[in-house]
């Protein structure tokens, strides 16, 4: 308070309204001068204070030194009280089309398109707020401030529009920096932490992308891909939302359910998934998240008519769809290889290990060390185009109550079509599969079921071995050792040569039966298995015979089999019996030793040895016995029916022992022995032994060899000039069971002449008749002559009559004699004439 000179100014003299707590007036040093400090006031209040005139009757106003009073009227000082920092407010953020923005609120201009944006500041003062206490970033957005206006609250709005044109995509934040502003009583602000307003402005929407294609085909309940919202604002996690939906039409979107999780499924018509990151979605539809169906059609159901719609956080949207969703095709039907119900008749097997052409069976034997396992018949691409590219694999089980496991490799299906055979080779022991044998610890006797598994492109598989499969038997054993028991040649019927002989192969013989005996006992598959029989001649090596003749349930407790001498022409270039060596003529008197192979349906053998061999005996005709000797045992001389000693011996021989059989007849020489009758010498048994045949001859009245050369018993030819031994339907023939050698035209056995130094006369014929001859007799001693029988008797008889007197010493008859070699053939072979005579009784 400002005096002009000495009073009595006191506090009292001063009011203030509203009232407010005042302290003590304090004068100046110049007198003039009063202070006083008042507390207490509230911001926003108008206060007065007064200095008032006196009045009178009252102690009001100042008295100076002259006493004069004052002041003359009410002195009033008015003021406001501020001291509130100025507030501010955003109050509203719009764009052009109208479009609130809130606070850290997304904005994506109109509908995607750039427009201005107003924003209203709202001060609750005047203040000095202008468009440099306002701060944008980016800061390459410009703005207009438009004047302030001034509301009846007493507020203050200042609007501010951003040019569309500067706009930028992202986090676009509005700041007024704190005590940047100053009201009229000088109060700075906006109070501290700044006042602010943010939004992202994104009007671009997402750039999906397929990142990994749903699988095709696939048997997934729930198919899985993988996609990529390309989001660049709405990056982070949870920002962008994706929805999925099946394409009925043009406008026609069905909408379907998606999850990112499959265990458990957590599906949803709309996720929030991650705006730049790969996201995996799996696919299913409706509410309870169904699987997509496969159509139930053995190909599938193809589908092209997914969608994913992706929706960032300012709400642009963008969809992706096929082509840029790789259509799907769901296939859940198994392959069918087996032609079960189908219009083909499902694949085939073969194996390559022993195959029994009895049995139609396939057996692993004791030589297998491994299987190719070949697949035919397989269904053609059309039939169920998701098995090409796919995988075929073959999976075996022991026992029809085994597991089927994978055996060996698998192959690749091709895409384009289905080769015409696969095949599939398998060790018995493979180093990174199951191999054949490493199916079970003790496969022996086990029947192995085989069967293909395909699986398509979609991971379908067929059960292996439902309708169809093949099997092989597991037999590693060989048969049981034996011997054969028997062996049986056979010559053709009527043959030339030979007749069977047991233990050797001679000139006819032609066929082998060895008797095998039983083997039923010999192994669990022996049925159907095969003998076969081989040969070793001349120990050059063993060699197989003929064809193998299959063991059968008929057969096999009696088994025997049978082999020709050539021209079989078995498999394996096998062969007869005379073809076992190069040169079958040099082979005479060598030995062949039988064996049989032994074979059992799973084509395990042994090789049986017979306990006796074959001795080769002839190869040829000209490999018979011949005869070598002719001769006899009696005396050489003269024989006649009645000569002591009969009968002749005569004995032939020949260089091997000899065998005659009399069963069908007794054999018979012819000899010469003149025109009357032949002579016949019979095969005699018991002066018969070894090499020497012994046939007996008992000549015949009027048999004579006199006009023989040389008067010698000779054997008589033939019509063919052959001397022979008539058979007679007997038989004779050496050990080996080989005729004699026959004469060039008969087929009886030629003879050989007697031996030179034997000289058998015979003469079986009685010396010419005398009754023609003049007869001399002669009595001495008398005169009675003997009177001769009457022609043509040569010998006197009853009823012839000679007398004789007593007077007779001597009766002589002189007998002329015809020329008979037979009579006198040399001084010591000469005939004799006997005088017969006889008493006739008067």
């Amino acid at each position: 308070l400002l005096w002009d000179g000495n009073d009595t100014f006191t506090a009292s003299d001063i009011s203030i309204v509203p009232p407010v707590t005042q302290g003590v007036l304090q004068a100046e040093d110049d007198g003039t001068t009063y202070k006083m400090n008042i507390t207490d006031f509230t911001s926003g209040t108008e206060y007065t204070v007064t200095v008032s005139d006196p009045e009178e009757s009252t102690t009001l106003g100042v008295t100076d030194n002259a006493g004069n009073t004052g002041p003359v009227a009410d002195v009033e000082y008015t003021f406001t009280y501020d001291n509130t920092i100025p507030g501010l407010t955003i109050d509203n953020v719009t764009g052009l089309s109208g479009t609130v923005i809130e606070d850290n609120d997304f904005y994506r201009g109109n509908d995607g398109v750039a427009e201005d944006v107003s924003i209203k500041f709202v001060w609750d003062e005047s203040t000095d707020f202008n468009d440099s206490d306002i701060t944008i970033d980016p800061a390459s957005i410009t703005f207009d401030l438009a004047d302030s206006t001034g509301n009846n609250d007493g507020t203050y709005n200042h609007v501010i529009t951003i040019n569309a044109a500067t706009l930028v995509e992202g986090l676009i934040t509005i700041t007024v920096p704190e005590d940047e502003v100053i009201d009229i009583a000088g109060n700075k602000g906006p109070a501290p932490d700044e006042v602010s307003f943010s939004f992202t402005y994104d009007i671009t929407p997402p750039s999906p992308s397929e990142i990994s294609a749903i699988a095709t085909p696939t048997k997934v309940d729930y198919p899985e891909i993988v996609v990529r919202a390309g989001e660049a604002i709405s990056s982070g996690e949870n920002k962008t939302r994706v929805q999925a939906f099946l394409r009925e039409g043009p406008e026609l979107l069905d909408p379907i359910y998606i999850s990112e999780g499959i265990n458990p499924p957590s599906p949803d018509h709309t996720l929030f998934i991650h705006g730049s990151n790969d996201n995996t979605l799996f696919i299913g539809t409706f509410d309870d998240f169904t699987p997509l169906s496969d159509g139930s059609i053995r190909e599938g159901k193809i589908y092209d008519n997914l969608v994913l719609k992706f929706l960032d956080e300012a709400g642009n949207s963008s969809l992706l769809e096929n082509p840029s969703i790789t259509p799907f095709r769901i296939d859940r039907q198994p392959p069918n290889p087996d032609g079960h119900g189908q219009e083909f008749d499902g694949i085939v097997y073969g194996f390559d290990t022993h195959y029994n052409s009895s049995n139609n069976l396939y057996y692993w034997n004791e030589d297998n060390t491994d299987i190719n396992i070949t697949v035919e018949n397989l269904p053609i691409a059309g039939y169920d185009i998701s098995m090409l590219g796919g995988e075929i694999r073959i999976m075996a089980k022991v026992g029809v109550n085994g597991t089927y496991v994978n055996l060996g490799r698998p192959q690749d299906l091709p895409l384009d079509n289905f080769p015409e055979t696969l095949t599939f080779p398998v060790e018995a022991d493979e180093p990174s599969f199951v191999g054949f044998e490493e199916l079970d610890d003790d496969m022996e006797g086990s029947k192995v079921f085989i069967a293909a598994v395909i699986k398509d492109n979609a991971g379908n598989e067929n059960i292996p071995g439902e309708w169809k499969r093949d099997s092989v038997i597991v037999d590693e054993l060989d048969p049981l050792t034996g011997t054969l028991s028997d062996l049986e040649t056979d010559v053709p019927l009527n043959a030339e040569n030979s007749i069977v002989a047991e233990g050797y192969w001679n000139i006819d013989t032609y066929l082998l039966t060895a008797s095998i005996g039983d083997l039923s006992d010999k192994d669990v598959n022996i049925e159907h298995g095969t003998v076969q029989l081989r040969g070793n001649v001349n120990s050059e090596g063993w060699e197989l015979l003929g064809s193998a003749i299959d063991i059968t349930s008929d057969n096999e407790s009696n088994f025997s089999i049978a082999i020709q001498d050539s021209g079989v022409n078995g498999p394996d270039d096998t062969r007869g019996i005379e073809e076992l060596t190069g040169d079958w003529s040099t082979m005479d008197g060598e030995n062949v030793s039988i064996g049989a192979r032994i074979t059992d349906a799973a084509g395990n053998y042994i090789d049986w040895i017979s306990t006796t061999t074959l001795q080769i005996d002839g190869i040829t005709a000209n490999d018979r016995p011949e005869i070598t000797s002719a001769t006899a045992t009696n005396n050489d001389g003269w024989w006649s029916p009645t000569s002591p000693g009969l009968p002749i011996y005569i004995q032939i021989g020949t260089a091997e022992q000899i065998t005659v059989d009399v069963t069908e007849g007794i054999p018979f020489i012819t000899l010469k022995t003149g025109l009357v009758s032949d002579g016949i010498a019979t095969y005699d048994v018991d002066n018969s032994s070894g090499s020497i045949m012994t046939f007996v001859y008992t000549p015949s009245i009027n048999q004579t060899t006199l006009d023989n050369v040389d008067y010698r018993l000779e054997f008589k030819e033939d019509d063919n000039q052959d001397t022979i031994i008539h058979l007679n339907g007997g038989l004779i023939y050496e050990a080996s069971g080989n005729f004699l050698r026959p004469a060039d035209n008969s087929e009886n056995p030629e003879l050989i002449a007697f031996d030179e130094t034997k000289i058998l006369i015979i003469d079986g014929v009685a010396p010419e008749d005398l009754s023609e001859q003049q007869v001399t007799s002669t009595a001495k001693g008398g005169t009675a002559l003997v009177r001769p029988p009457p022609a043509p008797k040569i010998h006197w008889g009853d009823g012839l009559d000679i007398y004789w007197n007593s007077t007779h010493t001597q009766l002589s008859l002189d007998v002329p004699l015809l020329t008979d070699n037979s009579l006198s053939y040399d001084v010591d072979n000469r005939g004799s004439i006997q005088l017969r005579m006889k008493a006739i009784f008067f």
